[in-house]
């Protein structure tokens, strides 16, 4: 996956040549363009899920994510990279160590997610879009979600798309990472956090 990791659209960084004799077909057929983290680092990596100009395999950390329509990968992708999305995950990922969340493979099925298939062409459309347009942009570390710009376009887009009640973007706000755990306990987060 990228290098620098901050920008919701990465290049793979590493070739792979098969194996003789090996499973070729089968690791090929695990290639995608839409990556989870397995393992979040809050206080220095800035994406929790991002995308690929081109299929690529996610490796131990990413978990490749497929749907036929890439509208919903671009959706989801807003989603899970939005501050909604990273407090699913942090609420259901294992935090062993502090800062840092860590999920297994059969676990990301099991958090929660809006049915992102089920929403209309014109909300596929509009979050494919979004996407694009946001892809490049430079994301802060997922501990520094308070003062990034870039996820508060996100969150926006995400209350958009989802069409989400009046409020909800200002709910969205007051949560933005106030969890000092996320920050790894150090106290110049807690700081900024309490004051």
């Amino acid at each position: 996956m990228g290098r620098l990791q901050q920008g919701a659209a990465l290049s793979p960084t590493h070739k792979g040549v098969h194996v003789v004799g090996g499973k070729v077909e089968g690791m090929r057929a695990r290639c995608g363009r839409l990556f989870h983290a397995r393992n979040m680092r809050w206080t220095s990596q800035a994406l929790l899920a991002p995308m690929t100009a081109h299929d690529a395999m996610g490796g131990r950390a990413w978990t490749v994510l497929e749907h036929d329509d890439f509208r919903v990968c671009k959706a989801f992708a807003l989603w899970a990279n939005s501050t909604a999305g990273m407090i699913v995950h942090w609420t259901q990922g294992q935090r062993i160590h502090a800062g840092r969340s860590t999920t297994q493979i059969v676990a990301l099925g099991q958090i929660l997610c809006t049915r992102l298939d089920g929403l209309p062409d014109a909300a596929l459309d509009r979050s494919a879009a979004i996407f694009d347009e946001l892809a490049a942009r430079q994301l802060s570390s997922a501990c520094q979600a308070h003062a990034d710009e870039t996820r508060r376009d996100i969150d926006s887009a995400i209350v958009e798309i989802l069409a989400l009640p009046d409020g909800t973007g200002e709910a969205i706000e007051a949560l933005r990472c106030r969890e000092p755990s996320v920050h790894g306990q150090n106290r110049e987060a807690l700081a900024i956090l309490s004051g």
